[in-house]
């Protein structure tokens, strides 16, 4: 479970950071209205993606 959260967290980490730069940004480097939202995303998905991995169990060699 933790595996697919932290697969999940990463994905949605990089896409809504895609997002950001892509719709939060006009040409100029204005903020524009939806950046908020996807720099919520962001935060959220990068949260994820750390509570995740420090969840996972760490393998040690054998």
């Amino acid at each position: 479970m933790w595996l697919l959260l932290i697969q999940v967290g990463f994905v949605g980490f990089l896409l809504s950071l895609f997002g950001l730069v892509w719709r939060g940004f006009d040409r100029e480097g204005d903020v524009q209205r939806g950046a908020v939202t996807w720099s919520i995303a962001t935060a959220l998905f990068f949260l994820l993606w750390l509570l995740a991995l420090s969840r996972f169990p760490v393998p040690y060699p054998a």
